[in-house]
């Protein structure tokens, strides 16, 4: 059976469109954690380390867009509310 992974683009794609669809805070938390899924699903564990992960830089850097982009969308949500 093959190894599938997604294609790194496609998933982060998918990612910002979650995130950019979210109308209320409690969406953005399952946005959150589609994010990590991002970064979990390309990238690889340390050895004898639980929670510190081997990565390429470009995922690297699209996770840090994507969580920037949930930060601001946070902002966004809340001040629409007031």
């Amino acid at each position: 059976m093959k190894d599938y992974k997604p294609n790194i683009f496609h998933s982060y794609k998918k990612a910002k469109n979650v995130i950019i669809s979210c109308e209320t805070i409690e969406q953005l938390a399952g946005a959150r954690s589609f994010c990590n899924l991002f970064m979990k699903i390309h990238s690889e564990p340390q050895r004898n380390k639980r929670w510190e992960r081997n990565t390429t830089p470009i995922v690297g850097e699209l996770y840090e867009k994507l969580k920037t982009l949930l930060f601001f969308r946070r902002h966004q949500i809340k001040n629409n509310f007031k």
